[in-house]
């Protein structure tokens, strides 16, 4: 897109790309993508960035002074007139269920220092429907045992900040929370605590970090794809929900084979808790790309069968 074109130029950190040319085209392509996302009413989409004061302040907004990142108060007045223009014309499509979103993830920390930061400086210019919270400098004091209560405190700052720039305190989601600096149990517990306290703010949204163990243990699953504590009580505990059958891929007996997807005459496919109507579909890929899916049934594969009277 015009706001990040190759991947290594970001237009949307420059005030001087902003002109009125520029803002009618990212306005353009934000209105594109919101009517095409529209077009999916089975689902609600919330077009968000990742954490601004990080992306502002070199990568590493928990570390900033004035001059290790001296091109960033330059960087933040291109942040605003960049979502600005987007979240105006997400907003001007009118589709009910596609949202726009500003993230931070800087509470205290740069304003401590006399700097600019995203939600002192940004969120009050923009009229999104969402800001979300990247949350890991409120988590701290869960590893220092004091059960939320520096949490509570930023969360409730947060709210403060939203309402004196005209937003709806109710519009903060969480865009990341995890833990990874504890045992697996102690994370469970933290993750736990945490979630009793913004369910008491009613936050509409909030997202785990992570599915799979990345950059530490936060993971609902470890490198081994055991559910890990977090990942048990997410899936159970949290909600009252299983995370979903278990598949096991063994091989697939086809009757005949497509060239196109397999050089090879007998593979068997099992799943284990899968439901006995469930469609099987064969996908491939090749270097990388998708060669598509195709029914089993169209591929000469049997119907499956029913082997513990609960699933195939």
């Amino acid at each position: 897109g015009v706001s990040f074109p190759d991947c290594f130029t970001k237009n949307y950190l420059n005030p001087d790309f902003f002109t009125a040319e520029n803002v009618a085209r990212v306005k353009s392509e934000y209105e594109d993508f919101a009517r095409y996302l529209a077009s999916f009413p089975g689902k609600t989409f919330i077009i968000s960035h990742w954490e601004g004061d990080n992306d502002i302040y070199c990568g590493a907004a928990w570390l900033a002074t004035a001059e290790s990142c001296p091109g960033a108060p330059r960087a933040m007045n291109g942040m605003r007139e960049w979502l600005k223009a987007r979240s105006d014309a997400i907003r001007s499509v009118g589709a009910a269920n596609v949202k726009s979103s500003v993230e931070f993830n800087i509470v205290r920390i740069l304003d401590r220092k006399g700097l600019p930061s995203v939600l002192y400086n940004v969120i009050p210019d923009v009229d999104a429907d969402f800001y979300s919270y990247s949350s890991y400098e409120s988590l701290e004091g869960f590893y220092k045992g004091d059960s939320g209560v520096q949490f509570r405190e930023d969360l409730e700052l947060i709210r403060s900040v939203l309402s004196a720039g005209g937003h709806s305190p109710d519009s903060l989601i969480i865009g990341e929370i995890g833990f990874d600096k504890g045992t697996r149990e102690q994370n469970r517990q933290y993750l736990q605590q945490a979630l009793q306290i913004l369910a008491e703010y009613n936050v509409p949204d909030i997202f785990v970090w992570n599915l799979l163990d990345a950059d530490g243990p936060f993971g609902l699953y470890d490198a081994s794809k055991n559910l890990t504590a977090v990942g048990n009580f997410l899936c159970g505990g949290w909600n009252g929900n299983d995370c979903g059958p278990k598949f096991s891929i063994k091989n697939i007996t086809a009757i005949a084979r497509n060239p196109r997807f397999w050089n090879v005459d007998s593979w068997r496919l099992e799943l284990t808790g899968a439901e006995p109507e469930a469609e099987v579909s064969v996908c491939a890929e090749k270097d990388g790309g998708s060669l598509g899916c195709t029914p089993a049934a169209d591929l000469g594969i049997g119907a499956p069968e029913t082997t513990d009277g609960q699933g195939v």
